[in-house]
């Protein structure tokens, strides 16, 4: 089930922050957690506090800087409209100088001024009209259980996309991270003196670029999409970004349900000690899958915590971290 996060994402950007500074990123990233919740913040506190400190001002992660999908598609269909007022005040402003030329004296100087201004304002609305503005929009979704097979789901991606979106995508991938690249292809009618036409319109190129981690379990995606519509058809391409980035998330949702596990064995600790037990082993305590601290199985419940990086831990997640051990079962 795709998770739509804000502290995960910001422990992605850390992660990804310590990983261009060291080898071992996610060691520092958990002991610098691990040093604040021991002063007292709970883990998600520490988290934005540490993201304060390397990054500045914690950002709201739903899209960049804070704007929400649908902010951001809003902000494109708002440079349509900003250049459909352009043409408009360049259409006004011809009128006025076409009335001042009828009723001026000067009527050689007034049509010379009026050509200029004519032959100025279409080289400005053709420019306008074919430029393509960059469009920018990211964020970080989460699949519980399936960090593991991070590399099966990012190959199932690709198939699926083309199946659902109907359209040829080129794809690359680059060790973690999955490209997607696609144009955008519109009709649109456009009312001349002789009657109307329909025009097919290029939106320009489409690129979808997702980064794929495995974090205690947890597949996190951090999802980038570009665009660089036109700014005559920016409407045009705020309906196809949103049916893209839609396609995405619904092959996302699909290539979970073939990857994830069908069956939870462990569901508590008293389970887990009867499921080590028939294998002959006696197991005291396990290594935190975040921080590598020690952590002793309790004899009921379901969930305990690490007593080192405050991360609470299920059962489910211990036994994950001992499947190496009962490979068998």
């Amino acid at each position: 089930m795709i998770g739509y996060v804000d502290t995960e994402q910001m422990y992605v950007e850390l992660l990804n922050y310590y990983g261009r500074h060291s080898f071992r990123p996610r060691e520092i990233l958990e002991r610098e957690i691990a040093e604040r919740v021991s002063a007292g913040m709970s883990r998600e506190e520490a988290i934005a506090a540490l993201y304060r400190e390397v990054f500045g001002t914690p950002k709201q992660l739903s899209g960049e800087r804070g704007a929400s999908l649908e902010e951001a598609l809003e902000s494109l269909k708002a440079a349509k409209r900003d250049y459909s007022t352009l043409v408009a005040a360049i259409w006004v402003v011809l009128a006025m100088l076409t009335a001042a030329a009828s009723a001026s004296g000067y009527l050689d100087y007034t049509a010379a001024a009026l050509v200029l201004f004519s032959l100025l304002a279409s080289a400005a609305v053709l420019r306008l009209q074919g430029r393509g503005g960059k469009w920018v929009w990211r964020e970080v979704l989460s699949f519980e259980g399936v960090g593991e097979y991070w590399k099966d789901f990012m190959e199932l991606i690709p198939r699926i996309y083309q199946k659902l979106s109907l359209r040829n995508v080129k794809c690359e991938i680059e060790d973690e991270t999955l490209i997607l690249r696609m144009s955008f292809l519109t009709t649109v009618t456009m009312l001349y003196k002789s009657g109307p036409q329909t025009l097919t319109v290029d939106l320009g190129p489409f690129t979808v670029k997702a980064t794929f981690r495995n974090i205690g379990g947890t597949l996190y995606v951090e999802a980038v999409y570009e665009g660089r519509p036109p700014v005559a058809y920016a409407d045009h391409a705020a309906l196809a970004y949103e049916r893209a980035i839609a396609t995405f998330r619904a092959a996302l949702e699909e290539a979970y349900e073939l990857v994830k596990p069908r069956a939870v064995v462990v569901v508590n600790f008293a389970e887990l000690a009867e499921l080590l037990a028939s294998k002959g082993l006696v197991v005291a305590a396990v290594r935190c899958p975040y921080c590598g601290g020690s952590v002793e199985l309790p004899k009921e419940g379901d969930t305990t915590k690490c007593p080192y990086c405050g991360t609470a831990l299920k059962a489910i997640d211990l036994y994950r971290a001992l499947k190496e051990v009962i490979r068998g079962l």
